[in-house]
């Protein structure tokens, strides 16, 4: 009784927290908000745009400004991060850099490919991905190579021995849930493939809706990057078929005031931005050279080096807010 009085006054305080926006519900509270602000820059899509088609509409006007209009300490502090208020051209470059999509045409063009799954205004697509985060866990455990071998059940052989394979939950409280652990040395059948457990899972009726949008577009996209015919693409989302598409997927956070956000990553596994910068160079070209299991799609465009860890950190230190 004790635990769930508790976990109600948090959920109560969770909710209540809210980022600063104006009259016009759009963000305002963070330095990349202000520098939108001081150059005229859209704060928010239009009425019927996509947060990706805003997203690169930004982008172009962005990359037009002649004079930018930087957003200094003077304007400004924060009470709750150790960092000066400021949007400066470190900040602009990581921003570039962020908002910019590998682009057939010019494959050597730089692109951090961010914006793929976090699009602005809100940085997050809310949907489910798998970014490698999970693979590089289990082969530091287990050896490299070894979350690509895994074994893990088909739809057909999950549902004819859900104990065996599914989560613990009232319906099931004996159930084994070997893919909803924390990977050790002396399990090498445990790990967490996040939204795997939950997919085409009668337990959980409610999440199957949102679930099977997402991991519909997922799969679609990822076959019409490459030679499929956009009929085999529609023809891709049958049960089994998203199933193995959900392996290792987690769904994506907002980057917004991720001051306060770490350890970062679904498992807590980087405890700095910069890590997590790193990790996304390495796990690109793993997934470039097709060595990542399920990755997301576009995550083998990313075309980075490490001389630009730096100016991408600075852009996310500078989407840091303060609560209202």
């Amino acid at each position: 009784a004790i635990f769930s009085h508790v976990a109600k006054l948090i959920a109560v305080y969770v909710e209540d927290l809210a980022f600063l926006k104006d009259e016009h519900d759009r963000y305002n509270g963070s330095p990349y908000d202000r520098f939108l602000l001081k150059n005229g820059l859209p704060l928010h899509p239009s009425a019927g745009e996509s947060p990706q088609r805003y997203s690169q509409r930004l982008l172009q006007k962005v990359s037009r400004l002649q004079d930018p209009a930087y957003v200094t300490a003077e304007e400004g502090a924060f009470a709750y991060h150790q960092q000066a208020f400021e949007f400066g051209p470190q900040e602009l470059q990581g921003m570039l850099l962020f908002f910019s999509r590998s682009n057939a045409r010019q494959p050597q063009a730089k692109a951090a490919n961010c914006v793929t799954c976090h699009p602005a205004p809100d940085f997050t697509d809310f949907a489910f991905h798998n970014t490698g985060m999970t693979q590089l866990g289990y082969d530091s455990i287990h050896g490299e190579g070894s979350f690509k071998a895994l074994a893990i059940p088909s739809l057909k052989q999950r549902n004819a021995e859900p104990l065996k394979w599914l989560p613990a939950n009232e319906q099931h409280p004996t159930a084994a849930e070997p893919f909803r652990r924390v990977p050790v040395a002396d399990k090498p059948g445990w790990v967490d493939l996040g939204a795997w457990n939950i997919f085409a899972n009668p337990d959980y009726p409610a999440s199957q809706t949102v679930l099977r949008h997402w991991l519909c577009e997922e799969q679609t996209r990822a076959l019409l990057q490459g030679p499929s015919l956009l009929w085999q693409a529609d023809a891709a989302c049958d049960d089994a078929t998203l199933l193995e598409r959900s392996i290792a997927a987690f769904k994506t956070p907002t980057l917004r005031d991720l001051g306060h956000s770490q350890p970062y990553m679904h498992n807590g596994g980087f405890s700095t931005l910069g890590e997590v910068v790193a990790f996304y160079l390495l796990v690109s070209k793993q997934a470039e050279m097709g060595q990542l299991r399920n990755p997301a799609p576009g995550l083998a465009d990313v075309n980075l080096e490490g001389q630009d860890l730096n100016a991408l950190v600075a852009f996310l230190r500078a989407l840091n807010e303060d609560y209202e």
